[in-house]
C-alpha cells in the first residue's frame, strides 16, 4: 500500500518584493499556525508545490532547500499581502501480510 503524506506551510509577504524573493523557513507557518524551523528534506519519493496568491507556479521558477524558498520573479513585482503556500507530498510504501 502506498500512502501519502501532506504538508503544507504558509507565508504573507509583509513588503513589495522585485526580481529574486528569499523567504527564509523559520518565517513559514504550518496548518497548526506555528512556525517551522525549517522545511522537511526533499526525498526522492516526493514532490513540492508553491502556490502565489492562490494559483500553482511552474517548478522553474523557485529553488527549495531545508532553510528558504527562493522564488525568481524576474521583472515582475510581488505585493505586500501576498499569500504563498508551499506544499510537500511525500509518498511512503506500507508491506501488508
Amino acid at each position: 500500500m502506498i500512502l501519502p503524506t501532506n504538508q503544507r506551510f504558509f507565508y504573507t509577504l509583509g513588503s513589495d518584493a522585485q526580481s529574486l524573493l528569499i523567504i527564509p523557513a523559520a518565517e513559514f507557518t504550518n496548518d497548526e499556525g506555528q512556525f517551522i524551523p525549517s522545511f522537511p528534506e526533499n526525498v526522492p519519493n516526493s514532490y513540492n508545490n508553491v502556490y502565489i496568491n492562490g494559483l500553482l507556479q511552474e517548478s522553474g521558477l523557485y529553488m527549495l532547500n531545508e532553510n528558504a524558498i527562493s522564488i525568481h520573479l524576474g521583472s515582475q513585482t510581488m505585493f505586500a499581502g501576498t499569500p504563498i503556500i508551499l506544499e510537500m507530498v511525500t509518498f511512503a510504501v506500507q508491506i501488508i501480510m
